[in-house]
Formats: structure tokens, sequence, C-alpha cells
């Protein structure tokens, strides 16, 4: 719902590759705005873990608490090699109305 507080209370990452090195730096933002524009979830970069196993969970940082707003998403920001055909982010979070 738009306007809401949004926690994100965890981040992970996993990967269908036996020898993954894909990682996730995931951000808030806008609507078609730029990746780097965007603010960050995590204090850093995540690797996805392989063999279809999640990751541990990323480090949060501020911009894990977010009032999502109508038209702003999620940008997953994937780097590394991309191996294997699935990349995986689950996003974890509570929702707090208004």
């Amino acid at each position: 719902r738009s306007g809401s507080t949004w926690t994100i209370t965890a981040v992970y990452c996993m990967s269908d590759a036996a020898s993954n090195t894909t990682t996730v730096n995931p951000t808030y933002q806008a609507s078609g705005a730029s990746a780097s524009t965007g603010t960050a979830i995590l204090t850093g970069a995540l690797q996805c873990g392989n063999s279809n196993a999640l990751s541990s969970a990323g480090t949060l940082g501020s911009g894990a608490a977010v009032t999502w707003l109508t038209g702003n998403g999620i940008y997953p920001q994937m780097a590394g090699t991309l191996t294997g055909t699935a990349i995986g982010l689950r996003i974890e979070y509570t929702y707090q109305p208004y």
C-alpha cells in the first residue's frame, strides 16, 4: 500500500549453479530510476548461495526501513559472473500501514 512503512528484516539470494559467483546489492527506488540513484538496502553486496541453497542473510543498512510509495520498487543490482539459469532474491519484511 502506498505510503505505508515496510521494514525489511532479511535479504537472501540463491543461484542454481554449483560454482556461483553472482552477487546482489538491492536498492529501493522510483520506477524507471537508475540503480545508482536508489537507496541501498544492504551495507554491501551479498554473495548468492550455490546449488539452490539460500545465502546467509545480508547485513541490513539504513535503507532497510522504507516508506513504500506508488511507483517505487526494488532493483536487485546483480554483479559478478552470472552463472547457471536461475537467481532468486528473497526479501522478508514487516508492514505497518500509515
